[in-house]
Formats: structure tokens, C-alpha cells, sequence
């Protein structure tokens, strides 16, 4: 009886495992296996680390195949895992030390690599190929490397037969960026944009050009974009200009070039007729250009002068007798006077005077009510007045309270986008 009942077991077990074999579709034995990998790209951030995954389309065992990552050829590979371990002497040079192995899941057909420290020749086509002795298949991976480069820099010039230009830089940029120029009212500017890509790192950098047709629009932001990170970096430049002197504002101690440019400080007043728009006691004078809205930037040379005095009044401002120097009073300036530099706020303030503080930019933003003085040789911000409201229109002026020979100038203009960082600013009085 014993006898037969073990019989009767076995067989039943033949039958099921037939059956079993039976119910496996055609063609899926493990010899017939596929390799799959991701359904899109892989993105992957320079500097930082990839995956490159790939499993079987089974839930098979992969412990016991061997597993190569490769690019264009199978060996030297990539990555090359056979028997448990790594194989080092077939990996390819370049990926020696950057590259780790991921087999938790190899039990159920799944492997990961990962290569650290991603670079630009990292950008490409991969290959990953399970080998079962004879029996092997692969798959392709697209790995797609980007970088987003460093903060553009605008950099503006003025000349007076071409006009003013400026050009926008950056580098470190993979792969190719876009650029846009856009003018302060929102529009866009046409520009010429070269790439170059560096021999060792393979990353690109960027000129981009533009010739500004009119003034008026205030300024330029020059914007680049990662077509695959989705991200952007923006600099912006407020445009340039260099203000011309009016003779019917000069107070007789004064003499203007013939390009009305540069002011000097005469020894001796000259005669000149009564005028409600000359300066008839203190040594100054106006610029010709008014400014009701937008933002402009001016530079005027100082020098080696002695003292001065230089900002933006209201066209409004008095000209009779000694000209209150305020806020309150519709003038914002700063001055140099007895090798002490102040703010002429209410009430004044002292400032340190940058040294060689040769020239002096000065940047009016009418729409914010903003007026900043900053050393032109460097960008920094020198003083701000903030919070202001104006209520006419706008014009530089120019004071000179020594008679020495030198004189003030207002300079054509070549600027960098600078911050203005840690800057002393106050609001308008009550």
C-alpha cells in the first residue's frame, strides 16, 4: 500500500508541473528574455550624479549573467559586471572612479549604474546589454547632460559715431542656451549670439550683441535659458547717456567747452546779461536734458578737482541769490568739499570717499524714485536716496566752488551690470 500511494504522489506531481509548463506562453522561457530601460531620456545635472537603470522584461534572475554598460562599442565598456564582481581592466578610462553598481534587485532582473561627477563628454547614447552565456539583449539609453552657466554680465559702451552698444557674456552654459534681449517697455531686440565651447570642459560660453536704436526704452535685460532645465539667469543694464550743458543755465563764473561737455570755474565772472535762467550767484549749471520718466545713468569726471558738487534738481529750481542744496528744496546731491565727501540730505550725511573716487556715475530712476551715486571705476554704490516723488520734470546739474583749473566733464559711458550691495539709502523727508 505504501508502495503505491508514493506512486500515486508522484505522478500527480508530473502532472502538475506539465500542466504548469503548458500554461508558460510560447517563447518566454529565459533564454528568450529582453532588456528594457527607461521609456525617455535620462536628464542628468552637470557636476552631480546619473542612473542608468535596466531590467529584465521577465521577473528573472540576473545574478548569474553578465551585465555590461558601454557607448559606441561594447569594450572597453563603460561598466562591466560579470560572476559577482566588476571586471576593471575592460571599463573605459574616462569612467575609472566614477562609476558605482547597483545589484539589490538583481534577484528580480534589475540593475542600476550610477556615474558620479556628470560631465559634458557624458552626454550621449548608452547601451545596456544582459549576456545569459549565449542567449543576451540590450537596450539603448539616452542620456541627456545640461548645465546651467554663470551669471550674465551686460556690458555697455557709448560712441559717438556708432552709437550706443552693448553685449551680454557668460560661460559654463551646456547645451546650447537660449538668449533673449528685451528692452525695459518689454520688447524684444535683435541681437547676434555667438557660442564657443572650451577645449577642456567642453562647456559653452556666450557673446551676444546688440546696438541700441533708441534710448528712450530705458535699458536692456539680457536673459538666458536652459532649453532643458528650464531655468534662466537675467542681467540688466540701464542704458547710458551723456547729458549736454546749458549755456542760458551758467552762472557768469563759468565757461563751457565748445561741445558743452566740460565746465570750468573762471578767476573772473563774465559780463553777461540779467537772465531768470542763469545761476547769478552760486557757480553752477544745469544740463539741457529733462527727464520726466524711465531710468538713466550718467558719468561725470571730478578729477583732481578740489570741490564740487554734483546730482539732480528739479528743472524748477532756484537760480536767484545762494540755492538752497536739499531735498526739500528739489535737489538731490552729493558734495566734495575741504577733502570731506557728504550726502546733501536733510540732515546732511558724512560718507567716506572711496579712493580715487575720480569719477562719479550717477543713475536716476524716475518711475521708482530712486537716485544713486556710485564709483564709476568700480560700481559701488557711493549714496542712494530712495522713496522719492518728484513733481516736474528732471535735469543734472553741476556746481564747481574752486577755482582751480580742472574741470567737471560728462563722460561717454562704458558700464558693467554691477549690485548694488550693502547701500546707504534714505527716504525723502517729510
Amino acid at each position: 500500500m505504501a508502495k503505491a500511494g508514493s506512486g500515486g504522489v508522484f505522478l500527480h506531481s508530473c502532472a502538475v508541473s506539465l500542466l504548469a509548463l503548458q500554461l508558460l506562453p510560447a517563447g518566454e522561457g529565459k533564454a528568450d528574455f529582453k532588456v528594457l530601460g527607461p521609456d525617455g531620456p535620462i536628464l542628468a545635472t552637470l557636476g552631480e550624479d546619473a542612473l542608468l537603470p535596466c531590467r529584465l522584461s521577465l521577473n528573472f534572475s540576473a545574478e548569474d549573467m553578465e551585465l555590461r554598460w558601454y557607448r559606441s562599442r561594447p569594450s572597453p565598456a563603460v561598466y562591466l559586471h560579470r560572476r559577482g564582481a566588476q571586471v576593471s581592466r575592460e571599463q573605459m578610462a574616462e569612467y575609472r572612479g566614477r562609476t558605482t553598481f547597483l545589484g539589490d534587485h538583481l534577484a528580480r532582473g534589475k540593475a542600476v549604474l550610477r556615474i558620479h561627477n556628470i560631465t559634458v563628454y557624458d552626454n550621449g547614447t548608452y547601451h545596456c546589454l544582459f549576456r545569459d552565456g549565449e542567449p543576451h539583449s540590450e537596450t539603448t539609453l539616452a542620456l541627456q547632460v545640461a548645465g546651467l552657466g554663470l551669471e550674465p554680465r551686460i556690458h555697455v559702451t557709448e560712441d559717438l559715431d556708432k552709437g550706443i552698444r552693448a553685449e551680454c557674456t557668460s560661460a559654463g552654459w551646456y547645451p546650447e542656451p537660449h538668449v533673449e534681449w528685451r528692452d525695459f517697455r518689454g520688447h524684444a531686440v535683435p541681437a547676434v549670439t555667438r557660442f564657443s565651447a572650451s577645449a577642456t570642459t567642453g562647456l559653452l560660453a556666450v557673446l551676444s550683441r546688440v546696438a541700441v536704436p533708441d534710448r528712450s526704452m530705458g535699458g536692456l535685460t539680457c536673459s538666458i535659458s536652459s532649453p532643458l532645465l528650464h531655468e534662466r539667469k537675467v542681467a540688466e543694464s540701464h542704458l547710458p547717456m551723456s547729458p549736454s550743458l546749458d549755456p542760458a543755465t551758467a552762472s557768469p563764473k563759468l565757461s563751457l567747452s565748445e561741445d558743452q561737455k566740460s565746465v570750468r570755474r573762471l578767476l573772473f565772472d563774465q559780463d553777461l546779461p540779467p537772465s531768470a535762467s542763469r545761476f547769478d550767484q552760486d557757480p553752477c549749471v544745469l544740463a539741457q536734458e529733462q527727464f520726466f520718466t524711465g531710468q538713466y545713468y550718467w558719468e561725470v569726471e571730478v578729477g583732481d578737482r578740489k570741490a564740487w558738487t554734483l546730482g539732480v534738481c528739479l528743472g524748477s529750481v532756484g537760480r536767484e541769490g545762494r540755492v538752497p542744496k536739499a531735498p526739500q528744496h528739489g535737489l538731490w546731491a552729493v558734495e566734495f568739499y575741504k577733502e570731506r565727501l557728504q550726502a546733501l540730505s536733510y540732515p546732511r550725511t558724512q560718507l567716506r570717499p572711496p579712493q580715487h573716487l575720480c569719477r562719479v556715475g550717477v543713475f536716476l530712476d524716475c518711475d521708482r524714485g530712486k537716485i544713486s551715486f556710485h564709483n564709476a571705476a568700480d560700481g559701488s554704490l557711493v549714496y542712494a536716496f530712495s522713496g522719492l516723488s518728484f513733481s516736474g520734470p528732471l535735469q543734472p546739474f553741476l556746481c564747481l566752488w574752486t577755482h582751480d583749473p580742472s574741470p567737471l566733464t560728462f563722460c561717454p559711458v562704458v558700464r558693467e551690470t554691477q549690485e548694488d550691495a550693502g547701500a546707504p539709502e534714505v527716504s525723502a523727508p517729510p
